[in-house]
């Protein structure tokens, strides 16, 4: 018959040694928290966004448009518009997207502030729009083009635009009006760059 073995009840103290290093092995093996760049948290204010029909999608959103231009001088002024169609008549934007004819799907428009003088005699004040302005509209594509828009978007179209904000800094745009057009041809399967300069605001 086999005889169990008797318990030892005797406590075992813990090594000293091992108490004091264990919070340095684990405070070794913990990555150092990552320090958020007041950078990485801007974002384009939206001051409007039309919800769509299922068959529309816009190309691109405010926080990917905000990535891109994380580095673009006066970005505090920047604001974001979604809108429903780049024209006026709802059944001629239809016929562009039916038709696949090319329109412009991004547009920045740069407007100086106006002059006491004209404010008086404008509209614009009434409607509180007379002080100086950076706006971006976007405006829907095809759900079915949606990934071509944003393609081409993102290799060539908010590069340009990027670039076209800095113009924002120099003089040649003082008491001009300054409007970059991105225009899609989902047909060619192409973007477009268009830059007006519209004169005096």
């Amino acid at each position: 018959m086999k005889e169990r073995a008797k318990k030892d009840s005797t406590p075992i103290e813990p090594s000293t040694k091992s108490r004091q290093e264990a919070p340095d092995v684990a405070a070794a093996d913990m990555p150092a928290p990552k320090k958020r760049s007041a950078l990485a948290r801007f974002l384009i204010p939206t001051r409007a966004k039309v919800k769509l029909p299922y068959h529309l999608s816009y190309p691109i959103g405010a926080e990917a448009l905000s990535d891109r231009l994380q580095k673009a001088p006066r970005r505090e002024m920047l604001g974001l518009f979604f809108r429903s169609r780049p024209v006026l008549a709802s059944a001629e934007f239809q016929r562009w997207l039916r038709e696949q004819e090319p329109y412009p799907i991004l547009v920045a428009e740069y407007r100086p502030a106006l002059d006491d003088e004209t404010k008086k005699a404008s509209v614009l004040e009434k409607l509180g729009l007379t002080d100086e302005r950076l706006e971006i509209a976007v405006y829907p594509v095809a759900r079915e083009v949606r990934d071509l828009a944003r393609e081409l978007l993102g290799d060539l179209g908010l590069v340009h635009l990027a670039k076209w904000l800095k113009g924002a800094t120099t003089r040649e745009w003082a008491n001009t009006v300054r409007r970059l057009e991105l225009v899609f041809s989902p047909r060619e399967g192409t973007i477009e760059i268009r830059e007006l300069v519209m004169g005096a605001a």
